[in-house]
């Protein structure tokens, strides 16, 4: 070690040891300061926006900023402005939070988004407006330690801006007339969904309603499903006049409703409106978002090819049911394929009987505690689809179905198990008609699917699932549907000992 590398470690130990007692107390502002109200927008390292409330207390040229922290909203930070900079002292102690079992602190630091180090932090700050936001070289680093960025414990935020509730925007709830009647209607649309990187099918009731000229939805937002836009119609078309706030989702995120147009442009919702049948529908080239403020294009939610049409009794309702009290609650377990990866899922799955009704609970993984209902006819359970279990991500209903591959085309059908009285079993029928956790009502658009399912009495294993050793001797096409060697020679994508094979 060369003598500058010395001095430069002594230098940095000294400067650690002096501040490091001081640093473990939370900052107090002065008493007697003018307390302001501010929102703070920002992009975590994991891309996810993110919408908060902040207070800021100016003292002279001195700055208290309380709530950049999410897991201590109530902590003090402190910064010295000096012309259009605002700097923070470095590492500064905010106090503990709780992680399972462990008190961690939690210091404010800076991120060099060269080097990726820990650094102090600079914002930007305008003196006309009292606005705050990070530099380009600046990430603000919430850390444990402040020495290292070690990602586990640290909030990572860039594209801040702390703005002055005025510039953020005003964010008044739109309150519908008194007494105003209204109809349920469908929200029809693609929703991107980031699971698949795709747009699927999706559904769900709102409530409109009409006082003259004006138009009223409810519920555009499944995370506020109380928010209300306004819209004046005109010549058949219903235009709301600004982005609408929506409400706050889970503390954090202020949503409001809007479009993006074709050039990625935030502007107010506009429908085409129908008052012979009571429909809107989206301009062609417009995008619905629920978006994470009002000004920037923050995406909570989108959808494209939105209609919003009356409600009919036949389409499905997002209700949870639960089986008759008193019924015997027998433990089961569930054993199957899992069709993208071919490794074999083994999960528990509670059985109650009331006649010839079976009630299931537990046949998806990700909404392991809710009820499914089938009923018996004979050895046969037919469970039918479009059953709701819940939402995923809080924006996407998913719904119990299943896949019928008998006529050779894929088809979003009813799941049916075949039960054996003598041994308590349930297996799919020979034909195979698999368990699909669905993001549709209409078509195959999976959150889980699985091939194969067998549901014993715990401690019955009863059938054995297809080993891979069988599977290689024998040839599948992407839906599982089972080949002669000799038929898979022809055209087509197969799979065979697990690979798959494309055959000209």
């Amino acid at each position: 070690m060369n003598l500058l590398s010395k001095w430069q470690c002594l230098i940095a130990l000294f400067l650690f040891s002096l501040p490091m007692a001081a640093q473990n107390e939370v900052l107090t502002p002065p008493a007697g300061l003018t307390q302001r109200d501010y929102v703070m927008t920002a992009v975590s390292y994991g891309e996810k926006a993110i919408r908060q409330n902040v207070k800021v207390m100016f003292d002279g040229q001195t700055a208290y900023l309380q709530g950049l922290s999410p897991t201590l909203p109530e902590a003090w930070v402190k910064a010295e402005i000096d012309d259009y900079s605002a700097t923070f002292d470095t590492p500064q102690y905010l106090g503990t939070h709780t992680v399972g079992f462990d008190a961690v602190p939690q210091y404010l630091l800076g991120a060099d988004t060269g080097t990726g180090d820990v650094s102090g932090l600079t914002m930007n700050y305008d003196p006309t407006t009292k606005a705050f936001s990070t530099t380009t070289s600046n990430w603000i680093l919430l850390t444990r330690d402040p020495s290292q960025v070690s990602y586990i414990y640290d909030y990572l935020l860039n594209e801040v801006y702390i703005l002055p509730e005025a510039i953020a925007g005003d964010d008044p709830l739109v309150t519908p007339p008194t007494g105003m009647t209204t109809k349920t209607c469908e929200l029809h649309g693609y929703q991107y969904d980031e699971k698949h990187v795709a747009n699927i099918p999706t559904h769900y009731t709102v409530e409109v309603g009409t006082v003259g000229d004006e138009l009223y939805v409810r519920g555009l937002a499944l995370a506020c499903p109380d928010g209300w836009v306004r819209a004046n119609v005109q010549d058949g078309v219903a235009t709301v006049d600004a982005v609408q706030y929506l409400g706050n989702y889970n503390g954090l995120y202020d949503l409001y409703a809007c479009t993006i147009d074709e050039v990625g442009e935030i502007k107010p919702l506009t429908f085409r409106y129908d008052a012979a049948t009571n429909t809107l529908t989206m301009p062609d080239d417009d995008t619905f978002v629920i978006n994470c403020g009002y000004e920037t294009p923050m995406p909570f939610v989108y959808f494209t090819d939105v209609t919003i049409a009356p409600y009919s009794p036949q389409s499905p309702v997002m209700i949870t049911s639960e089986p008759p009290a008193g019924l015997d609650h027998l433990r089961y377990t569930l054993r199957a394929r899992d069709y993208e990866t071919d490794a074999e899922v083994e999960q528990y799955v509670e059985v109650c009987f009331d006649g010839d009704e079976v009630w299931m609970m537990g046949l998806s993984a990700d909404f392991c505690d809710i009820w499914a209902k089938g009923q018996k006819t004979g050895n046969v359970v037919v469970f039918p689809k479009n059953q709701f279990l819940g939402l995923y991500g809080e924006e996407y209903p998913i719904w119990l179905g299943g896949v019928d591959i008998i006529s050779g085309t894929p088809l979003y059908s009813d799941f049916i198990l075949v039960y054996d009285p003598a041994t308590g079993i349930f297996t799919e029928p020979e034909e195979m008609n698999y368990l699909i956790i669905n993001a549709s009502t209409t078509e195959v658009y999976h959150l889980e699917l699985l091939l194969g399912v067998v549901i014993s009495p715990v401690g019955n294993t009863g059938i054995a699932l297809p080993t891979q050793t069988d599977a290689a001797r024998e040839a599948y096409d992407l839906w599982g549907r089972r080949f002669a060697r000799e038929a898979a020679k022809q055209p087509g994508l197969y799979i065979q000992g697990g690979k798959k094979y494309l055959v000209k």
